[in-house]
């Protein structure tokens, strides 16, 4: 059977396993002749007993009965609590009239939540309703999954295409600022180019003309630097 290793520990602290007829700690080191001896106590399960707890019943019937359980209120026996709990109301209202499919610990419950969760909660009178309300609440959850994963991928596809609009105009952008950067440099290139004509024409005593065009490309430089900061 499978042990879990905090079953395994509360085994050993117990002295329910040995090794050569000693009591050992969890950090002994097995020897190739080593003899170890378990002992796993026979599960003994608590006797449930009927408890004549008020119920809000929504609705009952020869095979269910609809519980509005409250706040506080845990659904079936468990570790440190093994009585005042939904079960324990239903035994004492329903007698022996409960489904047997989920065992004696849990008796008519098909679902369950929370202690501190208030809500209504469905309990079969017997095997065939439980069967049948079983097969009704899975067919719900598969589509409730089926559900969640169309609204997951739908989810995620708005969210590529967001990105893909997002990825779309950053590039646009990076575009319009390189044709803008390209337009700029030109500018620059034609005002050195009349500047340096206009130097020469200084030196040829006639710069009238040059100096037209170097103001001109100028003007153009500067129109294109203040468009790019825009």
């Amino acid at each position: 059977a499978d042990v879990s290793r905090s079953r395994i520990q509360k085994l050993l602290d117990e002295g329910m396993i040995t090794v050569n007829n000693n009591k050992v700690k969890s950090n002994y080191k097995v020897a190739a002749d080593d003899i170890i001896n378990v002992h796993i106590p026979e599960l003994v399960v608590p006797e449930i007993v009927p408890e004549d707890i008020s119920l809000d019943i929504v609705y009952e019937d020869d095979d269910i009965i609809v519980i509005n359980k409250p706040k506080g209120m845990v659904v079936h026996p468990a570790a440190g609590h093994y009585s005042g709990t939904l079960v324990n109301a239903l035994m004492y209202h329903c007698r022996d009239n409960l489904s047997g499919i989920n065992g004696v610990l849990r008796p008519g419950i098909v679902h369950r939540i929370d202690m501190n969760t208030t809500g209504v909660i469905i309990a079969c009178k017997n095997d065939m309703a439980h069967n049948s309300i079983a097969a009704q609440l899975k067919e719900h959850a598969d589509e409730k999954a089926a559900q969640y994963r169309e609204e997951a991928a739908a989810k995620i596809e708005a969210a590529k295409n967001v990105k893909a609009a997002m990825t779309a105009s950053r590039n646009e952008r990076i575009a319009a600022m390189n044709s803008r950067m390209t337009e700029l440099t030109k500018k620059r290139q034609d005002m050195m180019k009349h500047m340096n004509f206009y130097r020469r024409s200084i030196l040829r005593g006639n710069p009238s003309a040059s100096s037209m065009k170097f103001a001109a490309a100028l003007k153009e430089l500067r129109e294109a630097t203040e468009k790019r900061n825009k």
